[in-house]
């Protein structure tokens, strides 16, 4: 079925979108950023501002990437401060195979200001 615009002309109705497409697009809306994780620590999804927030090349998240390609960015770009940036980011790791929830605060690469969070396996 067709649908008229306000000028008269008669436009397509856009197909209804799938219960995972509109779960994404409503998931890229919010102004916080999250990354999912499976048992075995690969990235399973995320939202698109993980990678604003973050300041992620779209390669590094692609579904399958190990959190330890992320904390090695981290550390990389220097987002622990100075240090090895392999021992940094297996510190990290360490942490998180603990699955214990851990508390974090971090500098933004995007932005002159910090966010805090909650990891929780």
């Amino acid at each position: 079925m067709a649908k008229r615009s306000s000028a008269g002309a008669v436009a397509p109705l856009k197909a209804p979108l799938r219960p995972v497409a509109l779960i994404d697009e409503g998931l890229d809306a919010l102004n916080l950023g999250f990354a999912i994780f499976d048992q075995n620590l690969k990235l399973v999804a995320n939202n698109k501002s993980f990678s604003e927030l973050r300041g992620y090349p779209v390669e590094l998240l692609q579904p399958g990437t190990d959190i330890i390609e992320l904390y090695r960015f981290n550390a990389e770009r220097g987002d622990y401060g100075l240090g090895d940036a392999e021992a940094q980011a297996m510190s990290r790791i360490e942490r998180v195979r603990e699955r214990k929830p851990h508390d974090f605060d971090t500098n933004l690469p995007t932005a002159a200001s910090s966010i805090s969070g909650t990891v929780r396996l």
